[in-house]
């Protein structure tokens, strides 16, 4: 499902900078899914790499501000970054090697960013929010 700014609003942790990265990479992983979905694997496989980078960059803004601001679940964030460049990785190696049949990668990579928006960055901006009082 292609994310909508109105889809989006739901997202948004009050954190403008990760709002921001948040937004640009799930419109990042829709391109991948309707590449997919195109069976455009030679666009899919110059986008994934792409996408790989801007996780890495985003997930280490995040780290930088958890650090600086003393989160204390930072550890357990950095393990699900961890776990989703992991897959990412996998999936960029399946592409590689063309076992890549299913659209539904870039989509369930999707579906699992949204749902650590949902949980872990929310949290984050939560606490940002309580340190603010």
């Amino acid at each position: 499902m292609t994310m909508s700014r109105e889809r989006f609003r739901h997202y948004t942790i009050n954190i403008e900078s990760i709002d921001q990265g948040h937004w640009e990479l799930c419109q990042g992983m829709d391109q991948c899914t309707a590449l997919a979905k195109a069976g455009e694997v030679e666009k899919l496989f110059a986008a994934v790499p792409l996408l790989q980078a801007a996780l890495i960059k985003h997930f280490e803004h995040e780290e930088v501000q958890m650090v600086a601001n003393n989160y204390p679940f930072l550890r357990a964030h950095q393990d699900e970054h961890a776990r989703m460049l992991e897959q990412i990785k996998n999936f960029a190696i399946k592409l590689e090697k063309k076992q890549f049949m299913s659209y539904y990668f870039p989509n369930e990579l999707e579906n699992l960013f949204l749902h650590h928006i949902d949980y872990a960055d929310r949290s984050y901006g939560d606490y940002i929010e309580k340190m603010k009082k």
